[in-house]
C-alpha cells in the first residue's frame, strides 16, 4: 500500500509543525510521509522533547481539535491525509524509525478498508512499533492515549533507516533500526508479505515446478540443477510455489529477519546428482531421474525404446551428437519422444 503524496495536507493548528509535504522525492520509494519524516529526523538529532505524530482524515478533523484541550506536553505533529486507507506498515514505521517516538492513526470504519487497516496495523507492531502505535476513533480515545504517553527525557541515540529504491526494502531497513537486538527472525502475522518457506526435504524430487512459478525469483535452481536455493528478503509468500509443488513438500513461515543474512542465498534443498552416461558430467537431479523412469516403467501411458531410455540418461550436448547418428534419423518417434522427456524434466 502507498500514497501519492499529494493527498497529505499540514494542519495549522497549534499543535502542527508546518512541512513542506509536497517536495518530490527523486529516486526514492513511494513514500508520502517521507518529508515529514525527514524533517523529524532533524529536530530528533538534538531534541530531547517528545515527538507525536497523528494522521486523520477529514472525518477526524473535530476528534483531533478537540483533544488540542488535553494535558499533553509532547509536540503533536497532526497531518490530514485524504486516502487514509493508503497508509501501511512502511509509512508508519519510517515514521517511528526517524524521529517520531509515537504515531496515532485514525481508524477507519468501512468494512472493506477496516481490516487491510488491521492488518497494516498488526504487521507495523510486529515489525518494531509495538508499544508505539494506536488507533483512535473518538476524543475520548485520542485525549486518553496522549496522556498515557510516556515523556522523552534526552535525544535519541541510535542509528537511522536508509531510505530504500522500494517500500519494501524501506520497511526492512526501518525495522532493522526499530529491532536492534534482535537475533532470531521475528514472527508476522498469517498473510503478511515477508517470510520463509520449509521444505520437506524427503518429499522433494526437485522436479523444479516452484523455481518456474516463483514471481520474485526467490526460489532458483544451483549448480548441476541438484540444488535448490532460497533468498529470504525476496520472498513475498504468494504461495504459489506451494500450490504447485506435487509433493506438498512446501509450507509458508511469515515471519522478518531484520538482518542481512535475509538477503544471502542459501541451499534450500542438496539432492544427488544424476550423471551423463556417456561424458559423466552431472546435468539433473538424481531423484528427477528416477521419477521420469518410474513414470516410464510404471505404464502410465509411456512406452520408449532402448535407444531412447539410452538418450533419457544422457546430458543435452550428448543427446544432441547422439541423434545425428544414421540410426537415429530413421527414428522419427525416437526424437519426438527425447522432446516429450526432456520437457517432463
Amino acid at each position: 500500500m502507498a500514497g501519492c503524496g499529494h493527498c497529505l495536507r499540514a494542519s495549522k493548528r497549534k499543535w502542527t509543525n508546518v512541512v513542506d509535504l509536497y517536495q518530490p522525492q527523486v529516486g526514492r520509494a513511494e513514500l508520502p510521509l517521507l518529508s515529514i519524516c525527514q524533517a523529524a529526523l532533524e529536530r530528533r538529532k538534538t531534541a530531547a522533547q517528545t515527538h507525536i505524530l497523528i494522521l486523520h482524515d477529514t472525518m477526524g478533523e473535530m476528534a483531533v481539535s478537540q483533544a488540542e484541550d488535553s494535558d499533553c506536553t509532547a509536540r503533536v505533529h497532526t497531518v490530514e491525509v485524504c486516502a487514509l486507507d493508503r497508509i501501511g506498515h512502511v509509512d508508519v514505521l519510517l515514521a517511528l524509525a526517524m524521529g517520531f517516538d509515537h504515531v496515532l492513526l485514525q481508524k477507519l470504519v468501512a468494512p472493506e478498508t477496516m481490516a487491510i487497516q488491521h492488518q497494516e496495523v498488526e504487521m507495523a507492531r510486529a515489525m518494531g512499533g509495538n508499544g508505539r502505535l494506536d488507533l483512535f476513533g473518538s476524543v475520548h480515545r485520542l485525549a486518553e492515549i496522549l496522556q498515557a504517553l510516556p515523556e522523552i527525557t534526552g535525544p535519541w541515540r541510535h542509528d537511522f533507516p536508509v531510505v530504500a529504491a522500494s517500500r519494501r526494502a524501506t520497511a526492512r531497513s526501518c525495522a532493522a533500526v526499530l529491532l536492534p537486538t534482535a537475533l532470531a527472525p521475528v514472527p508476522l502475522p498469517a498473510d503478511a508479505p515477508y517470510g520463509t518457506v520449509q521444505l520437506d526435504e524427503s518429499a522433494c524430487t526437485m522436479c523444479q515446478s516452484c523455481v518456474w512459478l516463483c514471481p520474485t525469483d526467490a526460489l532458483s535452481i544451483g549448480e548441476h540443477k541438484s540444488e535448490l536455493l532460497f533468498v529470504e528478503s525476496s520472498c513475498i509468500q504468494c504461495g504459489m510455489c506451494r500450490s504447485i509443488c506435487p509433493e506438498d513438500a512446501l509450507q509458508l513461515m511469515p515471519r522478518l529477519d531484520p538482518l542481512p543474512r535475509a538477503d544471502a542465498r542459501k541451499v534450500l534443498h542438496k539432492a544427488e546428482p544424476f550423471h551423463c552416461t556417456s561424458c559423466g558430467e552431472p546435468f539433473v537431479a538424481k531423484s528427477m531421474m528416477d521419477r521420469l523412469l518410474a513414470r516410464i516403467w510404471g505404464g502410465r501411458g509411456v512406452q520408449a525404446s532402448e535407444e531412447v531410455l539410452q538418450l533419457i540418461a544422457l546430458c543435452s550436448a550428448c543427446q544432441t551428437q547422439e541423434i545425428q547418428e544414421p540410426q537415429y534419423r530413421r527414428q522419427p518417434s525416437a526424437v519426438q519422444f527425447r522432446s516429450e522427456a526432456r520437457r517432463r524434466q
